[in-house]
């Protein structure tokens, strides 16, 4: 019998929705916190693939634990929705870029909500809204302050067909010559203005801070190699013997910031007649994004905002006194600092950055606790966002040296011929069809079942498939055979594969091994069947629900109405603790049973008890395989082994 996927999990969806299950009150105080996020999407036109939804599943299964454990959980999602997509969507269509924009937010919106991620919707950001992009401009207006930009000619990678500067990230070598990463077109040296931000400033700090951080090391040696600190002794003699001076040389080059592009950041600085530059007041932001009806890049125009003189022509008293700067930024400013974002969030607004509420947020949430991405980041995104939270640290916003505290690069999902997904390469997978067909719970159990979350793994459907049976069955147990699930009931043999159960389980979540906690649900799973007609104390499987429900939190939901007749995700301190279950006990012992040296069976006793009765117990547990045969010796290995030779 298959379980109504598509039912059950509209029904919990809408339930969680209309209940505000996830929405999160950030001024509570007094739980303990866990920030969990993962870097957030870009809402492309192909929409989500089952390798973006390996990284959201890691992140929804720990908030979920989290909440059991009674932590205040935040796990919040937004768009990262300025950048190039837009921008060629809009040349070729002449269509704005928000339209594309706008569009893809709401199917990535969709996908994710029918993956049941546990999100508070309420804190949704979209990097492209005025409202949000004011405080990006907040801050480039303090890096300009803090004298962090400077205003240049510069050697940059050109691309004419896109009528922009690339950073190195965005381009890839093909025969020896580069090509734009997105759309393969060449790209030329040019010496044009351009806004540089001196991250070299800070490339000691943040090569040193790596420490304290727990990433990946080959993340972080990622970093310090691109940074590329080498470190020297310079003797200077004076009046005084003679003084030593450590001095460093580094790698890692200035920041390109600016783009000449339309959807991107306007970059609030003036640039006077007189030569001088005039940034904008903090009452003057967020400098808006001009409307464009032509967004096809010309030999005319520098940039695409040359074409909007009105807004280009700074004037005073009827006379032009100076020109915006044409520039935008790069898609990396809004998501250098978004993961403060979601602590400002204030319905479809923002408090201020530097406000006490802003500040009493940021005190207790930050650092982010776990953070959830690809090591393709690392020499970017991962490093800007350290560079923009020093800055904030300087001025006296932030109180933390390091925005991310722990970081995990989630392995990729090949497609077919173990390719790299991408729409280029039409290999990708969406999970829409998957979810129809077999649910976004199996989807979901699959997805961490494929081995060390941090491992590379090939997509099989067939294993969707066999994730779905196992649900099925699950399901099938408690139809079939929910009288014999009671309380208090007695079953030595359940009992002890529910002790084991939990210390596996504890151990396999606080070291974030979903894999492993498959396995062992799939055991106890295996062993409710094999002693299907005996009474099963309820609280054990409840405690198997509870567990159960961080992979697949549909049917976890549904199971556990039909016994408690409320929401699971309701509760918030319910995590089944082994000290509960092993206070003055002995640790169970695992006796192997052998015949003729050959391994039978695995059981557990939780007593100590004599040769006697472990021989009469482990006859019992293996009596199809005696057969009535005659025992001629049995031998035991004390707490290890009882082998009978026949």
């Amino acid at each position: 019998m298959f379980y109504s996927h598509k039912e059950i999990e509209k029904k919990w969806q809408k339930y969680w929705e209309e209940k505000k299950i996830f929405s999160v009150d950030l001024s509570d105080r007094k739980k303990k916190k866990k920030y969990i996020l993962s870097m957030f999407p870009y809402p492309s036109g192909s929409g989500l693939h089952v390798g973006h939804i390996r990284n959201y599943t890691i992140a929804d299964f720990l908030s979920r634990y989290y909440r059991f454990k009674n932590y205040n959980v935040l796990m919040p999602i937004g768009w990262d929705a300025f950048g190039l997509p837009a921008e060629q969507y809009a040349i070729q269509t002449n269509n704005h870029p928000s339209y594309f924009t706008n569009n893809n937010i709401e199917k990535f919106r969709k996908q994710l909500k029918k993956m049941g991620f546990s999100y508070d919707w309420n804190k949704e950001i979209n990097t492209t809204e005025p409202n949000y992009y004011k405080w990006t401009q907040w801050i480039f207006k303090r890096i300009y302050l803090e004298n962090l930009a400077k205003y240049e000619k510069v050697s940059v990678n050109w691309c004419e067909k896109l009528g922009t500067v690339l950073a190195n990230e965005e381009i890839k070598k093909i025969d020896g010559k580069n090509f734009s990463e997105r759309g393969n077109y060449p790209i030329i040296n040019k010496k044009i203005f351009q806004w540089i931000l001196k991250i070299t400033d800070y490339a000691e700090e943040l090569c040193e801070d790596l420490k304290e951080l727990e990433w990946p090391e080959n993340i972080k040696n990622i970093q310090k190699n691109w940074i590329g600190i080498n470190y020297e002794n310079l003797i200077k003699s004076s009046i005084l013997e003679k003084k030593k001076k450590r001095y460093f040389s580094c790698h890692l080059k200035d920041w390109v910031f600016s783009r000449q592009r339309y959807w991107g950041e306007p970059i609030p600085i003036i640039h006077l007649n007189n030569g001088k530059k005039k940034i904008l007041l903090d009452k003057d932001l967020p400098l808006i994004l001009p409307n464009l009806d032509d967004f096809t890049p010309s030999s005319k125009y520098y940039s695409p905002l040359q074409k909007i003189e009105k807004w280009i022509n700074v004037k005073k008293n009827g006379d032009i006194i100076g020109k915006r700067d044409i520039n935008v930024m790069p898609q990396w400013a809004g998501s250098c600092w978004y993961y403060i974002s979601f602590l400002m969030k204030k319905n479809n607004s923002y408090f201020s950055i530097n406000s006490l509420k802003t500040k009493n947020n940021i005190n207790f949430w930050l650092p982010v606790d776990i953070y959830i991405g690809g090591q393709e980041h690392a020499t970017s995104h991962l490093l800007y966002s350290r560079f923009w939270h020093k800055i904030l640290k300087k001025i006296g916003i932030l109180s933390h040296s390091e925005p991310f505290q722990k970081l995990i690069c989630q392995g990729m999902i090949l497609g077919k011929g173990g390719e790299k997904m991408s729409k280029s390469k039409g290999n990708t997978i969406s999970p829409d069809l998957i979810i129809d067909e077999y649910g976004s719970d199996a989807l979901r159990v699959y997805e961490m079942f494929l081995g060390p979350i941090n491992n590379t793994a090939y997509f099989d459907i067939q294993g969707v498939k066999s994730m779905k049976k196992w649900l099925d069955r699950i399901y099938n147990f408690v139809i079939k055979y929910h009288n014999l699930i009671i309380n208090n009931a007695k079953n030595e043999e359940i009992e002890e594969y529910h002790f084991l159960m939990i210390k596996e389980i504890n151990i396999y979540y606080e070291n974030i091994k979903p894999n492993l906690v498959i396995s062992s649900l799939m055991k106890f799973t295996n062993k409710l069947y094999e002693k299907k007609e005996k009474k099963i104390n309820k609280e054990f499987f409840l405690n198997f629900l509870i567990f159960l429900n961080p992979l697949a939190p549909h049917l976890s939901e549904e199971l556990w109405f039909k016994f408690e007749k409320k929401s699971i995700s309701e509760y918030k301190n319910i995590w089944p603790d082994q000290k509960k279950y092993f206070i003055n006990k002995k640790k169970p012992k695992k006796i192997i049973i052998q015949i003729n040296g050959k391994k039978k069976k695995i059981i557990f006793l939780e007593k100590k008890i004599n040769k006697e009765k472990i021989q009469e117990v482990a006859k019992k547990n293996i009596k199809k395989f005696l057969n009535n045969k005659k025992i001629s010796k049995i031998i035991f290995i004390k707490e290890k082994i009882i082998n009978f030779i026949i």
